[in-house]
């Protein structure tokens, strides 16, 4: 091989292993993966428990632990975790009618999670 080759290959390993390295870097130390906490608000029937993952001021993740409340609700409650989680937060997320105690509570819950984390 010639040096002109040479030189081109290596300079391709170079750049590769560069943008390996800001890969790497990146995504292993993006944001960090948050605490989780489990609050609580009051539904229709008794309390709606969460457990929240919060990064910041962003809720990443959430499920619902328990419901008081009727089945019913249960599916309600897990829509509006979906889509608080995916905003980021519970800003913009409607109460759902005929499920408004247990809509309310889940938002509020969500909303005592982000509270909770932060005034650590």
């Amino acid at each position: 091989m010639n040096e002109q080759k040479l030189s081109r290959i290596a300079a391709i390993i170079y750049g590769l292993a560069a943008v390996t390295l800001i890969l790497v870097f990146t995504v292993c130390g993006s944001s960090p993966t948050g605490i989780t906490v489990q609050t609580s608000a009051q539904g229709y029937k008794g309390a709606v428990t969460v457990e929240v993952t919060v990064a910041g001021e962003k809720i990443t993740a959430a499920q619902l632990v328990s419901s008081e409340d009727s089945d019913f609700t249960k599916p309600v409650i897990e829509g509006i975790i979906a889509q608080v989680v995916k905003k980021g937060g519970t800003a913009g997320v409607d109460v759902v009618a005929g499920a408004t105690y247990s809509s309310k509570a889940v938002l509020a819950a969500l909303d005592a999670a982000v509270k909770e984390v932060n005034d650590e």
